[in-house]
């Protein structure tokens, strides 16, 4: 048995219920109507795509901003009649949370935090009617805030050992661009494991993330042991040197395999720019 707002609703051996009646309460959307919003600033009655305020405190609260914001900008439903653009209302909702603790802001549980001099925060307005919405970045600025520097990501400098395509979070190729082999990128410290399974590094960009990764194996390579003897290639004709790699021995390979003039793949071997390649087959 389950009592659910004084009613008594029964259950059969499967756990299942069986409802003769359910009442649900479902607010229509008007998605035909051309309603579409906009922001002002309500001195001027102007459309605005962006805003600032100004406020002078030290440790002031989120509701503080918010309210000045709103105070200052406006948003309307500029919908296709006039019934409807009188009728519709408008909800509004913000990030300014988010936005500070991206700048490592402290805020507390009733809201109160120590203002830094600038920060940008995004107010969303959305209209009941038919879902459409727009957002307005607002620059704050405090005079008497708190000096904010944001933390740099720990990078080092690494070479490319095998030409490199960038790829997103989710393992998925950005573009065409890509770093050529043996010039060095600006990377995170650490590797990461994405979605596929596999190590990358992240870019760092001016001591910023950048989302965008490349393949480990393209800069540290990935150690193999062959299963047999091999020389080490210049060109598909041209042996590198008189060395003799025994089977057995753990080699470092760079990036996938060129596939050279004779149709055989080929590793790149060594980190330096020489030309030293060995055979896919005597890992095989």
């Amino acid at each position: 048995m389950h009592q659910t707002n004084s009613r008594t609703i029964k259950l059969d051996q499967n756990g299942t219920v069986t409802l003769n009646q359910v009442a649900i309460n479902v607010t229509a959307k008007d998605f035909a109507n051309p309603a579409v919003v906009a922001w002002y600033d309500r001195e001027t009655n102007v459309n605005v795509t962006s805003g600032n305020i100004t406020l002078d405190a030290g440790k002031m609260n989120v509701a503080q901003f918010v309210a000045a914001a709103e105070n200052k900008y406006v948003a309307r439903n500029n919908a296709g009649d006039k019934h409807n653009s009188q009728s519709s209302t408008i909800s509004y909702s913000n990030n300014i949370k988010e936005a500070l603790k991206a700048m490592n802001i402290d805020i507390d549980a009733n809201g109160w935090f120590v203002a830094p001099k600038s920060f940008t925060f995004e107010m969303t307005a959305s209209a009941n009617n038919n879902d459409a919405s727009a957002k307005l970045p607002i620059t704050v600025t405090v005079p008497n805030g708190k000096d904010v520097t944001l933390a740099t990501v720990p990078s080092q400098s690494k070479t490319i050992m095998h030409n490199a395509y960038f790829y997103d979070k989710d393992a998925k190729r950005v573009g065409t661009d890509k770093v050529t082999r043996y010039n060095t990128v600006t990377v995170a410290m650490n590797t990461t494991k994405l979605a596929n399974g596999i190590s990358y590094y992240e870019v760092i960009e001016n001591g910023k993330a950048t989302g965008k990764y490349i393949n480990a194996d393209n800069i540290d390579g990935t150690k193999r042991t062959l299963k047999h003897n091999a020389y080490v290639y210049k060109t598909s004709k041209k042996r590198a040197n008189k060395v003799v790699l025994k089977k057995g021995t753990e080699v470092t390979t760079y990036g996938g395999a060129y596939t050279f003039k004779n149709g055989k793949k080929y590793y790149k071997i060594g980190a330096d720019t020489k030309k030293t390649y060995v055979k896919v087959a005597n890992f095989e």
